[in-house]
């Protein structure tokens, strides 16, 4: 297929981009939310959900990372849509790991929900970390054994 084809059948570059990055960022933050349902305490599950991410983003060889992290924030200098849809993005994921660490019972009180904030925040920070880790061809299991570490200690 040309790409004249390509662009005819799915709209212009830019378009089939931002797609790929909101279903790419919709499916995460899924995963995200789906966490509330694991037998398996709070700090486990997301140890399992960030293997899978390294385990994903190590697909290729070289390691592309992370469409969310490793891309999308250069695009946003020559695209103000992207940088929207990079905002709601973060926005999202922010409020899916806010809402799995209260549905843990971790953020009952008024100086928990201070501390439910930041950690949503320093979660997300984990998945930047590995997605730019990953491209810088740090090795996964270096990453899993990051990610092992400090979960526990982000809790």
């Amino acid at each position: 297929m040309s790409k004249p084809s390509i662009y005819a059948a799915f709209g212009p570059k830019e378009a089939i981009y931002r797609q790929a990055l909101n279903a790419f960022c919709g499916q995460l933050t899924d995963a995200i939310l789906a966490l509330k349902d694991s037998k398996m305490s709070l700090s486990d599950a997301l140890v399992e959900l960030f293997e899978k991410e390294i385990d994903f983003y190590c697909l290729n060889d070289p390691p592309l990372g992370c469409l969310l992290v490793c891309t999308a924030p250069t695009e946003t200098i020559n695209c103000p849509e992207v940088q929207r849809d990079l905002a709601t993005a973060v926005t999202a994921m922010d409020a899916a790991f806010r809402e799995i660490i209260t549905a843990a019972g971790l953020g009952a009180t008024a100086e928990q929900g201070h501390h439910v904030a930041a950690t949503a925040m320093g979660l997300q920070g984990v998945l930047h970390t590995l997605a730019i880790r990953t491209r810088a061809g740090q090795h996964p299991e270096q990453l899993k054994a990051f990610v092992r570490l400090h979960v526990p200690q982000l809790l």
